[in-house]
């Protein structure tokens, strides 16, 4: 094995290692092979981290390792392997498998529901001697017939909206990978289950009533049908958590990209310029700042949008303190707006000694309750001045907790300069944008301008977040509208079961608005159960996502509250047609017709 091992820009940062077997050896005795020579290696900085109290015993120095093939579902920490991880398989998988639960108890329902209506046919045939296995085979194959002829439909759309997913999707979708047999088989099986499923709670059901009540006819749903309360009941539920986890998602969201960050991104133009020399840098800086346009202009090495350098600052007592270094110019503070609540900026004449500026976070972690200004810290053996401090600000995602954060003074002669921020005014942006191409062009031609808007780049952080929001989104929509379709189905029942009832409370002089409030309260009453059973199952599932954030909004009673106002008034829209209808029949019909 070779000792060039690769190494990051960070104190002792995290390195990455691949090595190959030859598949015959004890994967055990390998990695404590690895572990060894990785920990020889690293000795000496084993030795200061103990020393500094960062390791309690050398033993606290692991190697991790893991198969090639299971890094990208698992979350490895590490600043160049980009990974997924296995969370997000399951809350899709876990948001198809509540639709798919909401459409089944939906499906069941229904078939329940014209069960009913088959009542005579299945009296007639039991009492000519039918089994009950004879009986599940007709609902079987009927509504195996009617679960494929869906499966059919739904392939339909699934290639229809496959560009729509694509677009939700963070990466690339390849469907050449599939499994086919594997999907073939699972298919089949779900295909089966709910078939069965559908099938033969409507043989139960029918099974305890007495052929003579089938074969009359005059068997029906009826209002207190426990079943399809039940299932009403869990489609709603399933339907307002998805409700809510959507409105929580958006809310935080909104609140990490509308927050007030420390700083000031509006009217910022970030270029990359790390392929550019030092000279380029500083004639393009130079060129750049002689437009009256801009209005601050500043080197830095991090746009914030990825990557980290850190190190360790010592403690008096000999403990160590992680910090996070931004290196830039006397021009970066003001081009931010950051604020300076001690000291001093750094000025052109001390751009080049060992003067810093830190935040709050730093002083709090190091101990420091006096004014700091002018004391010393120490830094891989570098002793540096503090000559401001900055009020905290987040320079990483609300995902991560404010660090300790020194501004060092490195970028002014181009070196480290990885990027330039320009401030500049929005109402002359347009003729601002063709000077900085027409500068680039004439300083670096050849080289590709890479030109951002910073506020933007900064919002994208928070792309993943905005695509679950999506996901989530349209999931709570399409469960909405099965359940929709399912208390439409249902409502339709329960109004034709109780056509002489309605005629008669019309004759008796009940008004249109008595026998819709009727026909609704059952309705309601199951939403509301429904909404009830559901708040605290999203409210568990809420915190534990919001527990991803160091800085997240609050968990609000609205949330909940807009949640079911949602879905219950969804719900009376769906209900209201069918018992309008019925209410406003003439009851004289209602009576020839029972």
């Amino acid at each position: 094995m070779s000792e060039n091992f690769s190494t990051s820009n960070n104190y002792f940062g995290n390195s990455t290692i691949f090595y190959q077997t030859n598949g015959n050896n004890n994967i055990t005795n390998t990695e404590a092979q690895v572990s060894s020579v990785v920990k020889t290696y690293y000795q000496g900085m084993i030795d200061v981290l103990e020393s500094h109290k960062a390791l309690t015993d050398a033993d606290d120095f692991q190697p991790f390792m893991i198969a090639l093939k299971d890094t990208h579902l698992n979350k490895v920490q590490s600043d160049y392997e980009t990974n997924n991880n296995k969370a997000s398989l399951y809350i899709l998988s876990a948001i198809g498998l509540l639709i798919l639960i909401i459409a089944c108890s939906n499906f069941i329902m229904l078939s329940l529901g014209q069960a009913f209506k088959k009542v005579g046919e299945v009296g007639i045939r039991y009492m000519l001697g039918a089994r009950r296995t004879s009986i599940f085979g007709i609902f079987f194959s009927e509504n195996l017939i009617l679960s494929i002829t869906a499966f059919v439909l739904g392939v339909i759309i699934f290639v229809l909206f496959l560009p729509t997913f694509k677009n939700l999707a963070p990466n690339e979708i390849y469907t050449s990978l599939i499994n086919i047999p594997r999907v073939v088989l699972f298919v089949i099986g779900c295909l089966l289950l709910i078939a069965f499923s559908t099938s033969i709670i409507p043989v139960l059901k029918l099974n305890n009533i007495q052929p003579n009540l089938l074969s009359s006819k005059k068997l029906k749903l009826g209002k207190g049908n426990g079943i399809t309360q039940l299932f009403v009941t869990l489609q709603y539920g399933l339907s307002i958590l998805l409700i809510i986890l959507t409105i929580l998602v958006v809310h935080q969201i909104n609140y990490m990209k509308y927050k007030n960050l420390g700083f000031s991104s509006k009217n910022i133009i970030d270029l990359r310029i790390f392929q550019l020399t030092n000279s380029e840098k500083l004639a393009l800086r130079d060129r750049l700042n002689s437009n009256p346009d801009i209005i601050n202009l500043t080197l830095t090495d991090r746009d914030y949008m990825g990557g980290r350098s850190s190190d360790a600052v010592i403690k008096d007592n000999g403990d160590w303190v992680d910090t996070r270094i931004l290196n830039v110019d006397n021009n970066y503070i003001p081009t931010l707006g950051l604020k300076l609540i001690r000291g001093e900026n750094f000025r052109e004449s001390n751009l080049n000694s060992k003067s810093v500026i830190v935040n709050e976070k730093l002083l709090a972690d190091l101990g420091k309750k006096e004014d700091p200004i002018g004391n010393t810290i120490r830094m891989s053996g570098t002793v540096y001045q503090i000559i401001g401090v900055v009020k905290n600000f987040h320079y990483d995602s609300m995902e991560d907790e404010i660090m300790p954060l020194m501004l060092r003074p490195k970028t002014y002669n181009g070196e480290r300069g990885n990027f330039m921020l320009l401030r500049y005014q929005p109402q002359q942006l347009a003729s601002l944008l063709p000077f900085i191409r027409n500068t680039w062009e004439k300083i670096i031609p050849g080289k590709e301008l890479d030109l951002n808007f910073w506020d933007e780049q900064l919002n994208n952080r928070y792309q993943s977040e905005e695509q679950w929001s999506q996901i989530i989104g349209y999931a709570a929509i399409i469960a909405i509208i099965i359940s929709s379709l399912g208390l439409f189905g249902l409502t339709l029942l329960t109004v034709n079961t109780r056509t002489k009832e309605i005629g008669i409370r019309k004759i008796n002089g009940a008004k249109i608005g008595e026998v819709m409030a009727m026909l609704n309260k059952d309705f309601v009453k199951w939403v509301v159960i429904a909404f009830i059973m559901a708040t605290p199952m999203a409210y568990y599932v809420g915190r534990k996502w919001l527990q991803n954030f160091a800085y997240k909004t609050d968990l609000s009673w609205w949330i909940f509250a807009l949640a079911g106002i949602l879905a219950l008034g969804i719900a009376l829209l769906t209900v209201s047609w069918q018992s309008w209808k019925a209410a406003t029949r003439n009851p004289v019909e209602a009576l020839r017709y029972e």
